[in-house]
């Protein structure tokens, strides 16, 4: 059981969906990419849920480059 900040080891939340289709969801440290078949990308705080910011596909494949990111 999570204490204080902690977050539980499996927890679940919802994020707003889209009427285009998920194509890709990775995760990077605290971060969460949503890449959609029409070109949008997501960034999500996975620990505060919040949404950080919309990105171009170019911009998420300069991040994915980096390293560090698992594909969901």
């Amino acid at each position: 059981m999570a204490t204080g900040s902690e977050l539980p080891r499996y927890s679940s939340y919802l994020i707003p969906g889209s009427p285009v289709s998920l194509k890709r969801m990775c995760l990077g440290g605290n971060d969460l990419l949503l890449i959609y078949n029409d070109t949008r990308v997501r960034l999500w705080d996975a620990q505060t849920k919040e949404l950080r910011r919309s990105l171009t596909q170019d911009k998420a494949e300069e991040l994915l480059a980096q390293g560090a990111w698992a594909d969901l």
